[in-house]
């Protein structure tokens, strides 16, 4: 199996909710265990980006200044409208073009007045960053596949116990990750057969 980064973690989670209600008690227990200790890892990655004090403040204060100049509307509550950033529509402060400088004067002397601040969180995030794309130090529990294989041996019709998603999952967690054309349902999706090849040899 080729190694797993920080960054594919919240992937692998997705993938090993599918063995909830798995009909093997060690399995569903390697599951809901790994996905247990990939969340404690996921939650110790995010404290590497946490702002601090006066990074909070920075932003408080930058709050403020958009809230002041954007639109406001019948309410007084300042307007809101979607924007576009890469692929993603988000919402932003809707400030008329002819305050935008204006708004501009007053949020570049608040970032200068909080310099240090805000480049101790761009530090943070180039590390977090960096921690991402490193190899994750989080152990999966795993299981022998001796243990599993009753779930893979088809009945009198040709069916596996196991759908092509859940193999697909517990691939992540055999102990000795080698996967046989022949082990593998024959229900498998081309999307999860595609993370099978990318991740084990077969």
């Amino acid at each position: 199996m080729r190694t797993i980064t920080n960054r594919e973690l919240p992937l692998v989670k997705n993938l090993l909710a599918r063995l909830n209600g798995v009909p093997d008690i060690r399995l569903a227990y390697a599951s809901a265990k790994t996905i247990k200790l990939i969340e404690n890892e996921l939650r110790d990655l995010d404290l590497v980006r946490q702002p601090d004090d006066d990074f909070r403040q920075f932003t408080s204060e930058l709050e403020s200044v958009k809230q002041k100049w954007a639109r406001k509307r019948a309410s007084g509550e300042p307007a809101t409208r979607l924007d576009r950033m890469g692929e993603q529509m988000i919402e932003v402060y809707d400030i008329p073009a002819e305050d935008m400088d204006s708004y501009r004067l007053e949020a570049e002397r608040i970032e200068k007045e909080c310099l240090e601040a805000v480049q101790r969180q761009r530090n943070r995030e180039r590390n977090y960053e960096e921690l991402l794309d490193q190899p994750t130090n989080c152990r999966f529990h795993l299981v022998n596949p001796k243990d599993v294989k009753h779930l893979l041996l088809p009945d009198e019709e040709g069916k596996t116990k196991l759908t092509g998603a859940q193999f697909t999952a517990l691939a992540f967690l055999l102990s000795k990750p080698t996967i046989k054309m022949d082990m593998i349902p024959k229900d498998i999706s081309q999307t999860d057969m595609l993370t099978l090849i990318d991740y084990f040899e077969i």
